[in-house]
């Protein structure tokens, strides 16, 4: 690593620091670590789940705000992510796996697969891993909140051919016939969730999931 990276480094290290005592999550020990061509700033304390928020959602803010002021004096770009007590590497492994699961039903059936309303970072490292699985590609749709991925077969199925009343097939109508209809909505899939406390859950659901190319697990984030 370069002086001028190793710098910026330390500035989101010092950074990080005081806001953790802000939040009253004192005694953290942050220690970075390279993976890659990115910077993952590890944290481990006794109140560090504190840091992490629902799915990782404050961790990914905390994560966005050292990187902003680490790169904010320019010059070679650092790629910066935040593991708050190995929160970081089992989420990617575990949505990962589920990536590589729905990416599977999708081939054997031939059809598009949805899973359930994820936050950008999810997303990407869902994206990334479907980006391996050979004959299957992904891609983000839906607004807000109710983004989700939906992982699409490169040779989907032939439609099924639509039945009359009384289990008979459909009649063609007009000129050339209208055809069959496709699924209104593809085959949906939900991620477990971590549990952040004690008592009764319910069952986890599952259903009969191109904006990622290319995504990197800790490229820039754009507003």
């Amino acid at each position: 690593m370069s002086a001028e990276k190793q710098q910026k480094v330390e500035v989101a290290v010092a950074y990080l620091s005081d806001i953790f005592a802000k939040m009253g999550v004192e005694g953290a020990v942050i220690t970075p670590q390279q993976q890659g061509e990115a910077t993952v700033l590890r944290v481990e304390g006794e109140k560090a789940g504190t840091l992490i928020g629902r799915r990782g959602e404050t961790m990914e803010a905390l994560s966005y705000l050292a990187s902003l002021v680490a790169n904010r004096a320019g010059g070679d770009y650092l790629k910066l992510g935040l593991d708050v007590a190995g929160y970081r590497s089992k989420r990617e492994g575990d949505l990962a796996a589920l990536a590589r699961r729905i990416a599977a039903r999708a081939l054997k059936t031939g059809r598009s697969q949805e899973l359930e309303p994820m936050n950008p970072y999810e997303r990407r490292i869902i994206h990334s891993a479907v980006s391996a699985v050979e004959g299957v590609h992904s891609e983000s749709r839906g607004e807000g909140a109710d983004r989700r991925v939906v992982i699409y077969p490169d040779n989907p199925a032939p439609r099924a051919p639509r039945k009359g009343r009384g289990g008979r097939p459909g009649q063609n109508r007009g000129r050339g016939g209208r055809g069959p209809r496709a699924p209104r909505t593809p085959e949906r899939e939900f991620a477990d969730k971590p549990r952040t406390g004690e008592g009764p859950t319910a069952p986890r659901r599952t259903e009969s999931i191109n904006d990622a190319e290319g995504f990197a697990l800790y490229g820039k984030i754009e507003l």
